[in-house]
């Protein structure tokens, strides 16, 4: 949505205006990190050439509009939920920690750009205790360097390069933990937007080849395409559905707790209680405060308690949520059924007394 609205501001018009506007606002809706569409417009225009280029008053009108529909969206945000995030506290404890946290992610963002290989997907990558440590040093210059570059680009008409830099940095500011905490100190699809400016820094770098060698480096674009396509054709083999995709991920990363979060709901979608409470254990014990989770694994449970009734010849209690549940779920596989009516327990011994049965078995 924001590429669709990029696309339809690139020329002048009322009805382009309008049109982009909506497409705008659509993004805001679907992320928050769409906000940062208005300073992004206004680095695309300054990188198109003159002749192709919005007039710079219609830029800065368009501008203007954007960041009042991103105001007006966090506001009606702000009236129906209590904050602009479910996570209280900044990693670390402090803003100062998330900064430092920044910091080093800055280098995690810079290696996956290069070489995407692995499944990264959500990091809780330590904090550093101190801001003389050398990723938080390293990540530092890698910061101050892209603002550099997009300043002198800005000063001498490279908008291209300004594009590249300082869009790369505003798509990270909303996902920096600087502005709202998450639960992500990293994440590689907090890179998607990047792709557009990462794209257009590699534009740039051709443009200011000689042209003696610029077949050269096309031919250096040319090889890393194909490494890059090789790399996600090995990955891609692993997305024929969600069990094999998180099952990839700890065959070569065991201590990658979004892939127990991942498996525990694909299992609790088949119906394996069991396995989705030992899944949902693994996870829970680097995300303790993740409430999504253990609002799923509670309604579990609760389903079990209803097919429990239904076992022991009670009538179907269709009016409570875990009746209404258990109604659209699969009962008939008996993997399922053997899995629920056997394995029934209560994570970590919880056992409110909204949720308890007197079935022979079900503890």
């Amino acid at each position: 949505l924001m590429l669709a609205a990029l696309i339809v501001l690139e020329r002048d018009g009322l009805v382009r205006t309008v049109g982009g506007a909506l497409l705008a606002l659509a993004a805001y809706g679907a992320k928050e990190s769409a906000l940062v569409l208005p300073a992004l417009l206004v680095l695309r225009d300054l990188a198109l050439p003159h002749d192709r280029a919005p007039a710079r008053g219609a830029t800065w009108t368009r501008a203007v509009v954007l960041a009042g529909l991103a105001g007006a969206f966090l506001l009606g945000r702000l009236a129906v939920l209590d904050g602009l995030s479910q996570v209280e506290e900044f990693p670390g404890g402090t803003w100062w920690a998330a900064l430092r946290g920044f910091l080093a992610g800055l280098l995690w963002y810079a290696r996956d750009l290069l070489w995407p290989v692995g499944f990264p997907f959500d990091l809780h990558l330590p904090i550093p205790l101190h801001v003389a440590e050398p990723a938080v040093v390293a990540g530092a210059g890698l910061l101050l360097s892209l603002v550099l570059a997009g300043a002198w680009g800005l000063a001498r008409g490279r908008g291209l390069l300004a594009f590249a830099t300082l869009g790369a940095l505003a798509c990270l500011l909303p996902v920096s933990n600087l502005v709202v905490p998450l639960k992500a100190v990293v994440a590689e699809r907090f890179l998607y937007p990047v792709l557009v400016c990462f794209a257009a820094g590699i534009a740039f770098a051709l443009t200011r080849i000689p042209k003696a060698r610029r077949a050269l480096g096309m031919g250096v674009v040319a090889v890393g395409l194909i490494a890059f396509v090789l790399a996600s054709n090995d990955r891609t083999r692993s997305w024929a559905d969600d069990e094999s995709l998180w099952e990839r991920v700890l065959r070569e990363r065991p201590d990658h707790m979004r892939a127990y979060e991942g498996l525990g709901f694909e299992y609790l979608r088949q119906g394996r209680i069991r396995d989705a409470e030992i899944a949902y254990r693994s996870y829970l014990e680097s995300n303790p405060i993740d409430g999504k989770s253990m609002r799923l694994l509670g309604d579990a449970f609760g389903d079990v308690a209803a097919a429990q009734r239904l076992v022991s010849g009670r009538p179907d209690e269709t009016t409570t949520p875990e009746g209404r549940r258990l109604a659209r779920m699969n009962w008939g596989n008996p993997r399922a059924r053997a899995d629920a009516m056997l394995t029934f327990d209560f994570a970590s011994g919880f056992d409110p007394p909204s949720r308890r049965c007197d079935v022979p078995g079900c503890r």
